[in-house]
């Protein structure tokens, strides 16, 4: 059998590895003419760590990304609102920090022998009974038994198969890789901090530098391009003082603009000979760390179903087992933004107050839930 993924994200290139270890003949196609450095960092929790397990790359993660164990949220000037530690919720296990590009470079790594192609433009697609053919902007076509779509949120392989959407969630910023912080060395720790219409995270790197991420509410994408680094260090004059030492160590040209969109909830994510992988499927709000994870779930679901599973009713098979879980985490990613930037600032605090009281009861659950990897019904 042979499958063509589209994309050489962290999906896409999670994909292909699945597949050619399941067996099949497997290439990528991706717009890019290069893979360039691009990004800041992601949170890989035990989930998706276990899941570069099965393909296995976990342990070229662990040599490049920094452990996550200690996770807090505050408040915005550090008052604690709910905390946890991942290898309490999950014995043996942590969550890992790498760079996008990192994580990129060692799923390229891990190809082997599938063929990666670049500067591929695709301009068209057709699926039928026996597979797809894909026509690229250079004149070239491709045909395979199985396309996978992991080409983003804006693909429109997805938007011909499910008819969804990205709409603007209403905030957006910056976010950005520091140069080391004096007096806050790592600690395999994460925190984010809170106020209405705010929200800044300060994340642990490798070498004492910290990634972290403002967002604030906006009317529209257009105004992620006025959250200059000035803009930062202005608003962030009376908050924790190591969300104030991580915007301080960070040159202006480091900071990266975005403007959070997403989808609603997937109600399909495959049909016959068509697959869609990661944000294609279902592009979340990235207020639960997940965006990866599930895209990097989706890949190795994929290849264990591709192992015995016919092609015929590959699609189907993987529908069944991921809808209901991405379908769950594009949900409580849309939760995840209430408090800070949906609810009137009036109820900002009792709603902080009921976080923290109700944290330590519901949280370890959901999140022992959030943080193991299923596994398909019949697989091994």
């Amino acid at each position: 059998m042979k499958a063509i993924v589209v994309g050489a994200g962290i999906g896409g290139l999670s994909a292909a590895i699945a597949l050619r270890q399941a067996g099949w003949d497997v290439a990528v196609y991706e717009r890019a003419p290069e893979l360039v450095a691009m990004g800041a960092a992601l949170s890989l929790w035990p989930n998706a760590v276990a899941a570069l397990d099965r393909i296995g790359c976990g342990d070229a993660l662990r040599a490049v990304a920094q452990p996550i164990d200690h996770v807090a949220l505050a408040r915005f000037d550090g008052r604690p609102i709910a905390g946890f530690q991942v290898s309490l919720i999950m014995p043996g296990r942590t969550g890992y920090l790498p760079t996008r590009t990192a994580l990129q470079t060692l799923l390229v790594e891990g190809l082997g022998d599938v063929p990666l192609h670049l500067g591929k433009a695709l301009v068209g697609h057709r699926v039928d009974a026996a597979g797809a053919t894909l026509t690229f902007a250079d004149g070239d076509e491709a045909r395979a038994d199985l396309l996978v779509a992991a080409d983003g949120i804006w693909s429109t392989i997805a938007t011909s198969l499910a008819n969804t959407h990205p709409a603007h969630a209403g905030y957006g910023g910056v976010l950005a890789l520091s140069d080391p912080v004096p007096g806050f060395p790592t600690t395999a720790s994460g925190t984010e901090y809170w106020r209405p219409g705010e929200r800044m995270g300060v994340f642990d790197l490798q070498g004492g530098r910290k990634y972290w991420f403002y967002m604030k509410n906006e009317a529209g994408p257009d105004e992620s391009g006025a959250v200059t680094h000035d803009f930062v260090a202005g608003r962030m004059k009376d908050w924790a003082e190591p969300v104030r030492a991580a915007v301080s160590a960070t040159p202006t040209e480091r900071l990266i603009p975005f403007s959070v969109h997403a989808k609603p909830r997937p109600r399909l994510m495959a049909k016959g000979r068509l697959i869609l992988i990661g944000d294609a499927a279902h592009a979340m709000e990235p207020n639960m760390g997940q965006g990866a994870c599930q895209a990097i779930e989706d890949s190795v679901t994929l290849g264990a179903l591709a192992r015995t599973t016919p092609v015929d009713a590959l699609a189907a098979r993987y529908n069944t087992t991921r809808i209901a879980r991405a379908r769950l985490f594009v949900s409580m990613s849309r939760q995840g933004s209430q408090i800070a930037h949906r609810l009137p600032s009036a109820l900002f605090a009792p709603a902080c107050a009921i976080m923290r009281a109700s944290f330590p009861l519901i949280g370890p659950v959901r999140l022992r839930q959030m943080y193991s990897l299923p596994q398909p019904a019949g697989t091994s």
